[in-house]
């Protein structure tokens, strides 16, 4: 056995001599009330009492671990413990100690002390007699038998019991990793999505300009190559600190500033102490990417989006909002639309990411427009 399975299997192996100790100990404080002796005479008489268990006890959690009273051999390992019980017994009978008492003495005073009966002369010496009396002055051989099948039985229910605990702890185990893993692999899918749909979007918009606009085109397909850079190397992180989000962002609107010029106007109002919080990785491109195609493209003026970041209590809350045609008449679109797919991406994101603790609302601005809220916990990261 290895250091690192010692220690592993330590607490086990310290159970069983607990186990008999607790045996020991029980017993000798009910042969000192029971008969009176001495402490050190009762321990060393039920030490030897129980002297066999000592080797028995991981003989029978062995057998127990090795024979569980389980299906499909139910039969054959009722059998075993039936055989191995009665050997137990027969080899604790065989070794049964005698006991030699040594009463303790009289706390009495002499003069208090009752005499006896005169002895004659020539009658030898009484003897003083402690425990029981003479019609029960046997060794209790039943008695015995019957504690060593309560302590075998005793044993083979603790040791299914820690078993089925053991098995009950790796099931749950499993089970947890089975839930993270899905949920990773969930997560992935998930995230993969952003990258095709931006990547097509703007690949769209780079074939449009690339005869008319020919120096614009190449302006976006330089800006494009640092974010799919950008994206590559963050591919295996489901969060990302809200600097970095942002400066994805950045790299994803000055394609749109390119393509769009003075149309479209991008600003930022974070709050400084938002920067290291965690965000799902590429959660905000779609936001935008919905508020220019759905807000500000259907009409002719300039327009302006807005992400925000402020810390509420416990929640970090980003709000990406525009000045566009307005929340009734895009709703249809962003939920059925191509804007849907980012929308809907996020939402699951973030309800594999956080669960019930957080939430996506899309409201009409108070100006205008339509401002989409994201509240997800503050942690940094």
């Amino acid at each position: 056995m290895s250091f690192r399975s010692l220690k592993k299997n330590l607490p086990r192996l310290l159970l069983l001599p607990a186990l008999w100790m607790v045996l020991v100990l029980l017993f000798t404080g009910q042969s000192i009330i029971a008969t009176d002796t001495e402490w050190d005479d009762a321990l060393a008489h039920t030490a030897g009492f129980w002297l066999p268990w000592l080797v028995l006890l991981p003989a029978t959690a062995w057998l127990a671990a090795r024979f569980p009273l389980e299906r499909p051999h139910l039969l054959r390992a009722v059998v075993i413990h039936l055989a191995a019980c009665a050997a137990a017994v027969l080899a604790c009978q065989g070794y049964t100690p005698t006991r030699q008492e040594h009463p303790r003495p009289s706390r009495e005073p002499e003069a208090m002390r009752r005499p006896g009966p005169p002895r004659s002369e020539g009658q030898p010496p009484r003897e003083e007699r402690r425990g029981p009396p003479s019609g029960r002055n046997f060794r209790p051989q039943v008695f015995r038998a019957g504690l060593d099948i309560l302590v075998y039985s005793g044993v083979l229910s603790l040791t299914h019991a820690l078993t089925f605990l053991r098995r009950s702890r790796q099931r749950e185990l499993r089970s947890l990793e089975l839930e993270a893993s899905l949920a990773r692999a969930r997560l992935d899918t998930l995230r993969l999505q952003i990258n095709p749909h931006f990547l097509f979007n703007t690949l769209n918009a780079i074939s449009a300009l690339i005869h008319t606009r020919p120096d614009t085109a190449d302006e976006m397909t330089g800006s494009l190559s640092e974010l799919l850079r950008a994206s590559l190397q963050g591919s295996g992180a489901h969060e990302v600190t809200l600097r970095e989000e942002l400066e994805t962002l950045r790299l994803f609107t000055d394609i749109e500033r390119t393509r769009f010029g003075e149309r479209v106007a991008f600003r930022e109002d974070i709050a400084p102490d938002t920067l290291t919080a965690a965000v799902p990785s590429l959660m905000l491109q779609p936001m935008v990417e919905n508020a220019i195609r759905h807000g500000l493209e259907p009409r002719t003026q300039n327009g302006t989006v807005t992400v925000s970041a402020q810390r509420e209590g416990g929640q970090l809350v980003l709000r990406v909002s525009d000045d566009g045609v307005g929340y009734a008449e895009k709703e249809s679109a962003t939920h059925d639309g191509p804007g849907g797919i980012g929308l809907t991406n996020t939402r699951d994101r973030l309800r594999a990411l956080y669960g019930d603790a957080q939430s996506l609302s899309i409201a009409p601005g108070a100006a205008g427009g339509t401002v989409v809220t994201i509240r997800i916990p503050f942690r940094t990261a």
